[in-house]
């Protein structure tokens, strides 16, 4: 497909598969709970086995991993076509669906034949990913908004013009025909269409290579290739949990992989079946479920006792209602056994659309437990590219110092004591950026007519990965005070200056999303020793990031002591630091 600069493409990883799964979730909130007990009732079978029955389909093409790592651990693959355009697509939103997705994406959904998405964390470091989207008619012209291309340049591969990332972490966006886009890392890319990476075999790959395409949505995750990383992140939670709950973190290592495959646009199975190291362990599995869910019960069943003995028989008639639904809700989720294999639900949508509601439901339920999950992912993606931004920022401050023997101050100064420029137009040469600095009038303050200009080429090590800030805008801001490495003066701070320490002195920080300003704007966060948190930790769960004069990167927490965080500001308070 060829591109122009003003139809260039974007597409958010995550942004099709979030408008399904919202149209799903919220359908399924109103409805769910009465619809399974009313299917139950009226002869449905439960989801665990195999219910309406249909003429068999004609088999379906395998699933097309062409543009997927052999190192995946991974796989998502999702057809929103199929689904608005299914007689199923009576019960969603899909005006909603197609005008959130042309406003946000550029993209029609319904559009979408089919998006596919992996995860390859072999570098730990710099996780691999990528999407490729398939759309139904050619993709004719795609315009994104600019904060979602604003890391991004127009460049050339294979003779196809695309917007190539400037940073390693972020994707660069390459439609390799006029009917698909792949978003990926510029190396990713750039291994799919030269062909350099041709592996057929991985853990993904291998299991994916029998299993029939065509399906509204399909989910397999390689848990023992990601067992590791699991583990790691569980031993912090695991030092907090009760011993009672531990058993479930030391599941983890019982479990191989899982598989989810869900269809409510057609007659054809769905299922979550969980795949045990061997027969031993997903009877271990069983078992744990079976005696947690009978413990479940026992602990509803005592903090229902208050109720039951209420004077008020609406309270005592609701404690029954409670102990009676709970114990329906939990048998529909007890997985079957057979060999290895854990089946927790197995049926197959029917024509009627009391059963296509029960599978909403069903899908409901799974997205209001993976959801938490999603969302933790995703932060967790976009704290690290913040945490590289601010990195390169810290190696230029630090590069900047070894050229002039001195920290830039916060402002380029006029002759006459005025604060014209920001720190951040000074280190310009010091981020591969020397002819963007050349063009600068280091004479003329920031909102000069000519500098006013340059505001709109921001780098994109300034834009924050978190999609909130308008363009030319930046919250990597220093902290500034007399106190700090950055006074708020004219002078250029020397390391002999810094005596707290580097690594534990603060120069630069992620602030809120409010206190944002145009890049080149000679102005930060202000220092204030009574409050000096003011401004910081409303962009990351839990706390803020903050760049050290030492060239670290550290998420400090929003409940750290204030005597510590005021000590860290400061260059030579000479406090003692122990840990934070």
């Amino acid at each position: 497909m060829s591109v122009h600069a003003s139809h260039i493409f974007h597409k958010s990883r995550a942004g099709i598969m979030k408008q399904s799964t919202c149209i799903v979730l919220a359908v399924s909130m109103a409805v769910g709970p009465s619809l399974e007990v009313w299917a139950q009732d009226n002869g449905t079978q439960s989801p665990v086995h195999n219910s309406a029955k249909s003429a068999p389909a004609a088999p379906a093409a395998p699933i097309d991993t062409k543009y997927v790592s052999p190192s995946a651990v991974a796989l998502v693959v999702l057809r929103p076509a199929q689904i608005m355009n299914s007689p199923m697509a009576e019960l969603l939103p899909t005006e909603v669906a197609t005008a959130a997705g042309l406003k946000s994406l550029g993209i029609d959904p319904a559009n979408v034949e089919e998006a596919t998405a992996f995860v390859d964390p072999t570098n730990p470091a710099a996780p691999n990913y990528g999407l490729a989207i398939k759309f139904v008619k050619p993709l004719q012209r795609f315009n994104p908004p600019v904060p979602l291309r604003a890391h991004t340049q127009l460049n050339e591969l294979a003779g196809k013009k695309y917007l190539k990332s400037q940073q390693p972490m972020l994707p660069s966006f390459y439609a390799p025909d006029d009917r698909t886009l792949l978003v990926a890392p510029d190396a990713t890319i750039k291994q799919f269409v030269e062909g350099t990476s041709k592996a057929s075999s991985g853990p993904i790959l291998d299991r994916v290579k029998n299993v029939p395409g065509g399906n509204d949505l399909y989910v397999i995750v390689d848990i023992a290739s990601l067992r590791p990383l699991i583990q790691m992140g569980l031993a912090q939670a695991e030092r907090n949990m009760p011993p009672e709950g531990r058993q479930f973190l030391n599941a983890i290592s019982l479990v191989s992989s899982a598989e989810l495959t869900l269809n409510l646009s057609k007659s054809a199975p769905s299922s979550l079946v969980v795949h045990a190291n061997d027969a031993d362990a997903a009877k271990q599995i069983e078992t744990l479920i079976s005696d947690t869910a009978a413990k479940g019960r026992e602990q509803m069943r005592a903090q229902l006792a208050r109720l039951k003995a209420s004077d008020d028989p609406v309270e005592r008639a609701y404690a029954h209602y409670l102990e009676r639904m709970s114990e329906r809700w939990s048998q529909p989720f007890m997985p079957t056994r057979e060999g290895a294999d854990l089946t927790f639900f197995r049926f197959e949508v029917g024509g009627s659309p009391q059963q296509q509601l029960v599978t909403v439901a069903v899908v409901g339920m799974l997205v209001a437990l993976l959801l938490p999950a999603v969302q933790a992912a995703r932060e967790a993606a976009r704290r690290t590219a913040s945490t590289n931004d601010l990195k390169q920022l810290l190696l230029a401050l630090l590069l900047y110092e070894d050229a002039h023997k001195a920290f830039p101050a916060h402002a380029i100064y006029s002759k006459d004591g005025k604060a014209l420029l920001s720190w951040r137009v000074a280190i310009l040469p010091y981020i591969g950026q020397q002819d963007l600095y050349n063009q600068f009038h280091l004479d003329e303050p920031w909102d000069s007519e000519h500098n006013r200009a340059l505001i709109a080429r921001m780098p994109a090590v300034f834009q924050n990965p978190n999609p909130s800030l308008p363009p030319g805008k930046t919250n990597y801001l220093a902290m500034v005070g007399k106190e700090c490495v950055f006074d708020g003066t004219s002078k250029n701070m020397r390391l002999q200056n810094i005596t707290d320490g580097m690594s534990h002195t603060i120069m630069i920080v992620e602030a809120n999303a409010d206190k944002a300003v145009e890049w080149t704007k000679p102005d930060d966060v202000k220092y204030d020793a009574t409050n000096p948190t003011a401004g910081l930790g409303g962009v990351r769960p839990g706390g803020w990031l903050a760049g050290f004069a030492d060239g670290h990167v550290q998420m400090i927490s929003n409940s750290i002591d204030i005597n510590t965080v005021k000590a860290m500001f400061t260059r030579a308070g000479g406090e003692l630091i122990n840990s934070f």
